[in-house]
């Protein structure tokens, strides 16, 4: 990508659960992801940078770290497609029907029938995000609570609207040594960067508190000081990118010329300095108040018709009269 690192540009554009750790999906073996991106997983060759590919998630780049057995690992870019609200009212519909048709035809044989993509997860830890879904607390507990072949009502997340199912659970142990050593490298090589680049800030910022400017402390250091135009708690902040950690040091600061402390974050340390805070300006949510009032209320009405469906079905009694109706009709 033009030079750039890609991890850094996985953190900063990425619109995936895995942007905080540079976009990278760790080892998975093959048909672990949906099939476009499992094809060219399991295709490109060890430091290969992918020509951008669509998947139903939107647009994806996969850089390539290698191969081990019959595993792959890369680190990938995705941005997404937004998708329309009809759009997402037909999905809502399909999945209703599906989760209708589910406990009488099986999970699998329902999903084919409504039209619908099942997507597997590697196996994952209590708290661990997923490759699909990135980190959802309440799916999360539903895995580790549930029973097999239980089923979650429909639930929604960046991806659109989803329907998770327990099909296997594996038994708690201790992983084998070839499975986390990778794991366990990257992340002691982490702490020593992360170590160093503290070190780094705090001796700008110990510079800074003498009295020096802070881009001749950031000189004085080798390190880079730039001025990025206006930023909203939405932005991603060049060279940094959208960590929370890092924009909410850089939102807590009230007067120009105020400096933060050395910040910590996902891909480093950062030093902050205000040097401009103009009054809110409400214009913008004025106009567009109206829309964002009538597409939470009709979330919420799918939730609540949603939740109201599911309880009609588990109190009623359902009963099967195709047959007589057919042997009415032949008469």
């Amino acid at each position: 990508i033009g030079g750039a690192d890609f991890a850094e540009m996985a953190t900063n554009y990425s619109e995936d659960g895995t942007a905080s750790e540079g976009g990278d999906l760790g080892w998975f073996k093959r048909g672990a992801m949906v099939p476009e991106f499992d094809s060219l997983a399991f295709s490109l060759k060890e430091g290969d940078i992918s020509e951008p590919f669509r998947t139903q998630y939107g647009w994806h780049i996969i850089k390539h770290h290698g191969y081990r057995k019959d595993e792959a690992h890369v680190s990938h870019i995705l941005v997404k497609v937004h998708t329309s609200q009809k759009t997402l009212d037909d999905i809502y519909q399909k999945l209703e029907a599906f989760r209708t048709a589910a406990p009488e035809l099986g999970f699998q044989a329902a999903a084919e029938q409504a039209e619908l993509s099942i997507n597997r997860t590697n196996a994952f830890r209590r708290g661990q995000s997923t490759q699909t879904l990135g980190f959802d607390e309440g799916v999360n507990k539903f895995a580790f609570e549930g029973k097999i072949n239980d089923m979650t009502n429909i639930r929604t997340a960046a991806i659109g609207y989803y329907v998770a199912w327990i099909s296997e659970r594996m038994p708690a142990g201790i992983a084998a040594f070839e499975e986390v050593k990778d794991r366990v490298d990257r992340n002691w090589r982490n702490d020593q960067l992360n170590r160093i680049c503290h070190d780094s800030a705090q001796a700008v910022y110990d510079e800074i508190q003498n009295g020096t400017d802070i881009d001749k402390a950031a000189k004085k250091f080798n390190l880079t000081y730039n001025t990025p135009g206006p930023l909203t708690r939405n932005s991603s902040i060049p060279g940094v990118g959208s960590d929370p950690r890092a924009v909410g040091a850089a939102f807590a600061l009230t007067e120009p010329g105020q400096v933060s402390r050395p910040v910590d974050y996902s891909q480093g340390c950062a030093i902050f300095k205000l040097l401009d805070r103009p009054a809110l300006d409400l214009a913008d949510f004025n106009e567009k108040r109206d829309s964002i009032s009538s597409a939470l209320l009709v979330s919420k009405q799918q939730e609540v018709l949603a939740r109201w469906f599911d309880n009609l079905v588990a109190r009623s009694e359902i009963v099967n009269n195709i047959d007589r109706v057919a042997a009415r009709d032949t008469l």
